[in-house]
């Protein structure tokens, strides 16, 4: 019952991860900048797969009201909206790098796949 749930924190933990490296070499080899860019690049895609783990916790203790169709497609647009959004508020800002902004989201997104690959095959 959980297994999903399990699932869904090792990919958080692994996109932490890479948020945390990412942001850090940045920082370092490029600027300070970069690293606060590919920060906030990376937190988006954080913050997006945290949305869609706290749904599907909801959904996993709320056995009486199983998770259909339509709200798996509405989680995935608010999903889609809350990146587009944030996006568009980080391009916006002077203080950060564009390009970096995108790398950071860009790896975020890597690193959840590379986490779902890995996780499900038990690597």
């Amino acid at each position: 019952m959980f297994k999903p749930v399990q699932q869904a924190s090792r990919i958080l933990i692994w996109q932490f991860g890479w948020v945390v490296v990412s942001a850090l070499a940045f920082g370092l080899l490029i600027n300070r900048q970069w690293g606060c860019s590919v920060l906030t690049g990376a937190g988006i895609g954080l913050v997006a797969t945290s949305y869609v783990v706290l749904v599907m916790v909801k959904h996993v203790l709320n056995v009486t009201k199983p998770a259909t169709l339509f709200t798996v497609l509405i989680t995935w647009l608010i999903k889609v909206m809350l990146v587009v959004g944030l996006l568009l508020i980080a391009l916006r800002s002077p203080l950060l790098t564009p390009l970096a902004v995108i790398l950071g989201l860009v790896g975020s997104l890597m690193a959840y796949w590379l986490s779902m690959i890995l996780v499900s095959t038990g690597k």
